[in-house]
């Protein structure tokens, strides 16, 4: 016992602790003489003692009561909730588990039965099946653990809410899994990890946001004290420590004097000794990781401190043992480490003070709305709160706080509460329609004592814009943050859209300062609290090359256009990213390689009124063999999804696929709301594929020139699984090439298919209801189809030509191009094969267009009477909610550019062809105007607008309705400034009138510009004076009217 003899030199020494862990200093010198045998694989009926209160917590001292442990956390909801646990022993689940090598480790026969893993992973928002107590290892080992799932979140503890594991090592162990496995805990929220190890243990995995201990903490966990010493394999984003620090806005999370020499290796990319991400509000600090790695963090928004790289040899010696002891001296409740032969270890003998150690038995617990929530319910003015009442059952009252100030609940006395008996929920009136709110409530019992409640905060919920539909309509986005501008077209870099979507930190705002042609060097994932405002572009808009944009939490994504193209790595081109309230609206994506749309592992998203088109068939895909078409639209999963109102054009297959997947626990997974969609010449696969609950209503599917498949549903049953698949059919036509129209059959327009061998299925793949609410306008299929022929796709600031000519193909049931390699008629191969990337010039913003850069142009403040001269970073006039709506005046600015716009001086006469407006209005249309200024009138399908001399917004509502007596309504804004603005238009021009021209290459930089004598024709210009090459050329007629052209020279 040499080791009992070493002089703490730690600030705080306390005898008590010191004898409370003399057990323990036994064990760690002697650490075999406690362990317990291996597991038989039971579950005991009793703990070893204890009644899980503080002072006496349930005791864990055989591998059969750690099952008991498990099985109660996993089965019996709010079971851990308030309540401690204590490990006595050493235990030993099964031998040699982290040295066995074999192959056939990942595929979860190795060792029978698997080890239990602590509480269940339901999804990201609910914490039913957490572990939500307090457990201390108090220096015990667990080791030969063996979990394998093709799930997220495997790990010893699934998931943990406002908990603490303590004092504990992981050994000798095995895990595999998708996203998030881990050594000790697959996802912390709002919880504590100190004093903890992961040691000789195997990590392996084909998902993301892998860590040795953690895949990821979010809101105010903490990881401290700890180290790994372990071998981790995962498709990318690993961490030494951790997968992923936090997830957004109110992280808040603290990684501290942690260690890891763990080996990690990712297929795909980034891996760090610490971690692979560090979110906005968070901090890492006094960490050290192996040099073999290349960095602590690989992407940093966060705080990181004293952080240093070791060479492997380094970790053995005396000088980091000291450095950690000395960080651990101001750390509560942290142990001190000591020398080991590879490695810094914890030596469990000697603690620092704990502090005044809460006791939350006698807390409340488990908020809802959860803490940190952005979107709560409170559209009727309050929002219901609830919670759990102390579990030590002594309550007699609470005080319940609440406000906007979150520093002024630590002033409030209880002549500022409102008091209640035991009742706990309350339904509490907003303060603010869109502020943030804090909360708690404290406990008194019968002897007047009063323990402190936890502050919560929540935010209510609001529409990410008017006319966000579906389950990502509430998404939050860059609401309350700063703006940033992209002003150059710049792969990445300051200025750039890549730099804009992912450097930086908290929600923001995007705003385009200039229009062209963006070529990617690689996909761009964007952050979360994102809103990315395509219409604020100029001239033609912004085009995304080369790449993909994942669509990240909380983002809002409007009028982006994204043609990834054939020369590009195999991909999509837009698609959600791990998404969980998230909106795309009218966006564009086409000429993906793989899927070109995708949403995956997905939960309260929309994409709505977008284009999915010419997914490129025989491209070369990394994983199929030469020649194979996979030119697929979209694979689509959320819980719950919402795909409406969109147009999937000229794609072979996977129109949509649905990619439900399983949860977590293996059942089959997703629900997904699929209505109000056109979809155009397709080839051989329509909708299919699985997912547990489908809506599929009143979708328009026109047969085009070669199209295969008469099928438009078909539900897979593939795998023998737990769970469910089953649809809702509803209301859908099949647009034949005779022109005739099919509705609903079974095996005629929708099928079953059960491809496991099992020759039937024991529920009802088709049911009569809706299995869920579609919060949104639903249409006919007919009137779906000219709506969304009407209104779709990244249209404004201007749709571009390819978007208008695969719009006109549906239309007319005709095609253009044919594919280089497959020959198929309207689906292409590669870009090429329609003439490739258009012209998208580049134009840039004057200068004084928003003097501030507060995101509101001058002529929106002039209007609106804000400071055009705010400070810098000053965001109080976009900020503002003058009219008590909800949204703020950039909201508002935004919303008017979303709709087709006119700016116009006093007195400024135009007209609009109301024909371009309803396209998908053909038969007999006729149009009506809601005008209450009287500024214009409708002559046939001509709008004509007299701009009143007054400045204002001056909202104009026109309708259309046809023969069939299907009818639109859109929105006309007309802005009356001052200000000299450019109006963008799409109009005819004289092609023997040309005045000036302006020559671009493909990646839309200026080469050569000039004018031109009266009545030119645009076939007489000269060719650029450059080398061989394909140019585009834009000219201006005599009227001002101006036209893009693609030209080639080839000699």
């Amino acid at each position: 016992m040499e080791a009992m003899t070493i002089r703490s030199n730690l600030k705080y020494h306390i005898m008590k602790k010191l004898f409370r862990h003399f057990l323990s200093a036994i064990l760690f010198a002697v650490p075999c003489m406690y362990a317990s045998a291996a597991w038989d694989g039971t579950s005991a009926a009793e703990y070893a003692g204890g009644n899980g209160t503080k002072d006496n917590p349930y005791l864990i001292a055989t591998e059969s009561q750690f099952a008991k442990f498990a099985n109660d956390v996993s089965t019996i909801p709010g079971f851990s909730r308030g309540r401690y646990f204590k490990l006595t022993a050493d235990l030993v689940m099964y031998e040699g588990v982290g040295s066995n090598m074999s192959s056939s480790m990942n595929g979860g026969k190795a060792y029978s039965p698997q080890t239990p893993m602590v509480g269940n992973f339901t999804d990201e928002t609910t914490y039913t099946a957490a572990f939500e107590g307090i457990f201390d290892g108090d220096g015990h080992t667990i080791s030969g653990l063996y979990s394998v799932d093709y799930a997220i979140c495997v790990s010893l503890f699934r998931i943990t809410y406002n908990a603490t594991i303590k004092n504990l090592g992981v050994i000798d162990s095995y895990f595999y899994g998708n996203a998030r496995f881990a050594g000790i805990v697959g996802k912390m929220v709002d919880s504590k990890l100190i004093n903890c190890y992961v040691k000789n243990t195997r990590l392996e995995g084909y998902g993301s946001y892998a860590g040795c201990i953690v895949g990821q903490c979010v809101g105010s966990s903490q990881i401290i004290n700890c180290y790994s010493n372990a071998t981790l394999t995962a498709k990318n984003n690993a961490g030494g420590i951790v997968g992923r620090i936090g997830e957004g806005k109110v992280d808040s999370c603290i990684i501290d004097n942690c260690v890891s020499i763990s080996t990690l290796t990712t297929t795909k990319s980034n891996k760090a000794g610490i971690s692979s991400e560090n979110s906005s509000g968070s901090i890492v600090r006094n960490c050290f990781y192996a040099n073999t790695l290349p960095s602590a963090i690989s992407s940093d928004k966060g705080k990181s401190e004293n952080i240093s790289s070791l060479a492997p040899e380094a970790f053995a010696g005396d000088s980091i043992v000291a450095v950690l002891n000395t960080n651990a001296e101001n750390i509560p409740g942290a142990c001190r480490w000591i020398r080991s032969s590879m490695c810094p270890a914890l030596d469990y003998r000697i603690f620092t003070i704990d502090g005044d150690e809460v006791d939350i038995s006698a807390m409340a617990t488990s908020p809802i709305p959860a803490d940190g929530n952005l979107h709560a319910d409170g559209d009727s003015g309050a929002v219901l709160l609830q919670w759990n009442a102390a579990i030590d059952g002594k309550t007699t009252k609470q005080y319940l706080y609440i406000g906007t100030d979150k520093n002024s609940l630590s002033a409030v006395t209880p002549d500022d509460a409102i008091t209640l008996g035991t009742d706990t929920c309350y339904n509490a009136p907003l303060q603010s329609k869109t502020a943030i709110h804090y909360w708690r409530v404290d406990r008194v019992d019968a002897d007047g004592v009063v323990t402190k409640g936890s502050v919560w905060s929540f935010q209510p919920r609001l529409l990410a814009f008017p006319g966000a539909e579906g389950y990502g309509r509430f998404a939050h986005g860059g609401r309350g943050g700063k703006v940033v501008y992209v002003t150059n077209l710049n792969a990445s870099g300051e200025g750039s859209f890549h730099h804009a979507v992912t450097e930086g930190s908290g929600p923001r705002t995007v705003i385009f300062n200039v229009s062209g042609l963006i070529v990617l060097d690689d996909d761009v994932k964007c952050d979360d609290y994102v809103t990315i405002a395509g219409q604020t572009a100029p001239g033609k808009g912004i085009c995304i090359a080369n790449g993909s944009v994942g669509i990240a939490n909380d983002n809002i994504c409007r009028f982006l256009r994204s043609r990834r193209g054939g020369d590009a790595d195999t991909g999509g081109s837009i698609g959600f990213y791990y998404a969980d309230n998230a909106i795309i609206d009218h966006a564009t994506a086409s000429w993906g390689t793989d899927e070109t749309f995708s949403s995956r592992s997905c939960q309260n998203i929309s994409i709505q009124r977008s284009i999915i088109s010419e997914a490129l068939g025989i491209a070369g895909h990394r994983k199929y063999p030469e020649g194979t078409n996979h030119g697929y639209a979209a694979t689509i999963g959320g819980d719950i999804g919402s795909f409406h109102h969109n147009l999937l054009a000229n794609c072979y297959g996977r129109n949509w696929s649905m990619g439900g997947g399983t949860d977590a626990n293996g059942y089959y997974a997703g629900r997904l709301d699929i209505f109000n969609n056109v979809v155009y010449n397709w080839g051989t696969r329509t909708t299919d594929g699985g997912a547990h609950e489908v809506n599929f209503v009143n979708n328009y599917y026109k047969m085009g020139v070669d199209t295969r498949l008469t099928t438009l549903f078909t539900i897979n049953i593939e795998g023998n699984l737990k769970g469910t698949q089953s649809a809702y059919v509803s209301g859908n036509i099949r647009d034949n090439k005779d022109g005739s129209l099919s509705t609903d059959k079974l095996n005629d327009t929708y099928r079953l298919s059960i491809d496991d061998g099992r020759g039937s299925i024991d529920w009802d793949a088709f049911v009569d209801a809706p299995y869920f609410p579609s919060y949104a306008k639903i249409e006919s299929a007919q009137e779906a189809y000219k709506s969304v022929l009407s209104d779709v796709g990244a249209n404004l600031p201007l749709s571009d030509d390819t978007d208008r000519r695969v719009i006109k193909e549906t239309l007319e049931r005709s095609y253009t191009y044919v594919g280089s390699k497959s020959g198929i008629r309207g689906e292409i191969d590669n870009e090429k094969d329609a003439g490739g990337y258009e012209l998208y010039p580049e134009e840039m913003r004057p200068a004084d267009f928003d003097t501030d850069l507060d995101g509101l142009p001058d002529w929106w403040e002039e209007i609106n009477g804000s400071n055009v001269n705010s400070a810098t970073g000053d965001y109080s006039d976009s900020h503002a909610d003058n009219n008590n709506d909800g949204f703020s005046a950039l909201e508002d600015y935004l919303a008017f550019m979303a709709s087709p716009n006119k700016i116009l001086k006093p007195g400024e006469v135009t007209d609009i062809d109301l024909k371009a407006m309803f396209a998908g209005y053909t038969q007999s249309p006729m149009y009506t105007v809601d005008d209450p200024q009287s500024i214009s009138h409708i002559s046939g399908s001509k709008l004509t607008i007299a701009a009143p001399s007054q400045i204002g917004i001056y909202p104009i509502t026109l309708t259309v309705t046809d023969g069939d007596g299907a009818s639109y309504t859109r929105l006309l804004n007309i802005a009356v400034t001052q200000k000299e603005i450019l109006n963008i238009e799409q109009t005819v021009i004289n092609e023997n009138d040309i005045r000036s021209y302006e020559i671009y290459s493909l990646g839309g930089v200026k080469i050569e510009s000039g004018n031109c004598a009266e009545n030119t024709s645009v076939y007489t210009l000269g060719l650029p004076n450059t080398g061989i090459g394909i140019y585009l050329l834009k000219v201006t007629d005599g009227m001002g009217m101006t036209k893009s052209y693609k030209i080639v020279k080839d000699k």
